[in-house]
């Protein structure tokens, strides 16, 4: 009687152990699925942040101006990755684009078409296509 009520108490040891290293696994898991839905949204605001910069001008008239600004956005996103054409630009000629007062006082517009911004495998925008708007 003595040894069966012990075996009792170890077999409701063991139990009681058996729940508290399910519920501690249960919590990990809880967490570390937690922290991966976390770093997705994140990644996800991100993206959407980066491709909004450049959606902005979609289907737009532009102005000179705003073609240097989308060149400008690209040249510094592109340093980031040591000057590799993460981005690139169809459609313009950069050397027109660049410290060209002539080409800023323009009144000619221009446009980013329809299909214009390239998205890749990842979601993010790898080219844009600028042309010059026909009336």
């Amino acid at each position: 009687m003595e040894n069966s009520s012990k075996a009792l108490l170890i077999i409701a040891e063991v139990m009681v152990g058996v729940l508290l290293l399910s519920l501690i696994a249960a919590l990990f898991f809880l967490f570390d699925n937690y922290q991966q839905k976390t770093q997705e949204n994140i990644n996800s605001k991100e993206l959407y942040e980066f491709n909004a910069r450049f959606q902005a001008y979609e289907e737009k008239e532009l102005t000179p101006q705003d073609v240097l600004t989308i060149f400008n956005m690209v040249n510094e996103y592109n340093l980031k990755f040591d000057g590799e054409e993460v981005i690139s630009i169809k459609g313009i000629a950069k050397s027109s684009v660049k410290n060209n007062s002539e080409f800023l006082n323009t009144t000619t517009r221009y446009e980013i078409p329809e299909q214009g911004l390239k998205y890749g495998r990842d979601g993010k925008i790898y080219e844009i296509t600028i042309k010059r708007k026909t009336n």
